[in-house]
């Protein structure tokens, strides 16, 4: 049974029209939404109405089971159909039965893809979805940051390079996810990608998302300013290429302030300023990826996202973002003694209270393998090469990545490295392999 006790938005207690912790105010019921305290599938009460957009509402909701809230996307086509009494049933207008059966195919099968990559970090996860009044329901977590597009528009002057840098890493590694799946999403945007308040990102919507495998299934799709040109015709082939124009358009508008005009007028002499000449303080290396990816023509783009990630990786590397807490004294290495100048200690697991030295510049490797210039690591969760560590004696600092792990490698206050990104840490830094089952240090010495 619905508890009316609770805020709509927060679902905190004793609510009595004006939540005293998060300070929503109740509103004139709107009746084309549901309304607050509806129960969906015996389980999911309904809230306040987070977003309305021309297919579909988003409402706050709470799982009674859990007790968590969570986002609940409801398929609402304005125009095709609509509600018509206090049950929440749709009902659809006359002459559109097809188009709704067909748009609601999409929505489902947007559900189904999202439910897909529900282990997948940087990409809005999705728990339940199901059909219901006439209709359907996607059941999401509750993302609690603002968009992309948001974000970008509060922030003085142009966005941070060190902001849109961890963004793109984040999205990048979404969209490895999707690519490899034969997908694309096809609608990347500032709309679409939601920043936390620390800086995370999530890629959102994956309504236009569709196999590039079948290319006759690609439908038009034109966002202005993000879409490339083949995805002005029905005809066009698409590709991996179709999605990085996509995220370099993106990047290059909250970097440069400057929005790349429509596809088409650029085919016709209609160009861009390269980014380099507006943000000289960016990696040179890191503009000119940029500029690659939103090149005109296909043939002229990157081709697979890991090539677009791997020309705009770069210095400065980003800098750890905090200094380790104190911990109890660990034995030194016993290791045999060698002629490094840098150690590696295990803090906890299998291995605890082991090191290993090693030679400054030159890449050193945590995994599970053991090889020549690797610390092994015998845990399952472990990767073969876990993490890659190099110690810059001119610049007295670590280098550090992760080589793409299943598991990760989290900072000591628990942030997630994005793989494959290089951060900057110092002697005495000390990171969690696969989910905290490993904690290590390493030390300059």
């Amino acid at each position: 049974m619905a508890n009316h006790s609770l805020c709509p938005m927060c679902f905190a207690g004793g609510f009595t029209g004006q939540c005293a912790r998060c300070g929503y105010i109740m509103e004139q019921p709107d009746p084309s939404v549901l309304r607050c305290y509806t129960v969906l599938h015996n389980r999911y009460m309904i809230g306040a109405p987070i977003g309305v957009g021309g297919f579909g509402i988003t409402y706050a909701a709470l799982d009674t089971q859990t007790g968590t809230r969570k986002a609940i996307k409801e398929f609402y086509p304005g125009g095709i159909a609509q509600r018509k009494d206090v049950t929440g049933c749709i009902y659809i207008n006359s002459g559109y039965s097809q188009a709704y059966s067909h748009s609601l195919e999409r929505f489902t099968d947007e559900a189904r893809v999202l439910h897909s990559f529900s282990g997948v970090r940087s990409i809005v996860r999705v728990d339940d979805f199901f059909p219901e009044n006439n209709t359907a329901y996607i059941v999401m977590e509750f993302l609690t940051g603002k968009t992309l597009k948001k974000d970008y528009l509060q922030t003085p002057g142009m966005y941070p390079f060190e902001r849109a840098q961890v963004i793109f890493y984040q999205v990048a590694e979404a969209l490895s996810y999707v690519h490899r799946k034969g997908l694309l999403h096809r609608d990347i945007s500032p709309d679409n990608i939601i920043v936390d308040e620390v800086g995370n990102a999530k890629l959102i919507d994956f309504g236009a998302a569709r196999s590039f495998l079948n290319q006759r299934n690609l439908t038009v799709v034109m966002k202005k300013g993000y879409a490339p040109i083949e995805q002005y015709s029905s005809n066009g082939n698409q590709g991996e290429y179709t999605d990085i124009y996509a995220l370099g358009c993106t990047l290059y508008t909250i970097l440069s302030g400057q929005k790349i005009p429509d596809a088409p007028s650029r085919i016709e002499g209609n160009d861009i300023v390269p980014l380099q000449q507006i943000r000289p303080d960016i990696p040179q290396n890191f503009a000119h990826a940029i500029n690659k990816s939103i090149a005109v023509y296909p043939k002229d783009r990157f081709q697979h996202i890991s090539d677009f990630v791997a020309a705009a990786r770069s210095e400065p590397v980003i800098e750890s973002p905090r200094k380790p807490a104190a911990v109890s004294a660990v034995p030194a290495a016993i290791y045999p003694q060698r002629s490094g100048i840098c150690n590696i200690r295990i803090l906890s697991g299998p291995l605890k209270g082991n090191g290993i030295e090693f030679l400054a510049d030159r890449e050193f490797i945590v995994g599970r393998t053991n090889s020549g210039g690797t610390l092994q690591i015998p845990l399952a969760s472990v990767s073969k090469q876990h993490l890659h560590i190099i110690y810059n004696s001119t610049k007295k600092r670590f280098v550090i990545w992760d080589g793409n792990s299943t598991n990760g490698t989290f900072f000591y206050n628990g942030q997630r490295l994005i793989p494959m990104c290089k951060y900057a840490v110092s002697s005495g830094d000390r990171l969690y392999l696969a989910n905290e089952e490993c904690l290590i240090e390493v030390n300059a010495i």
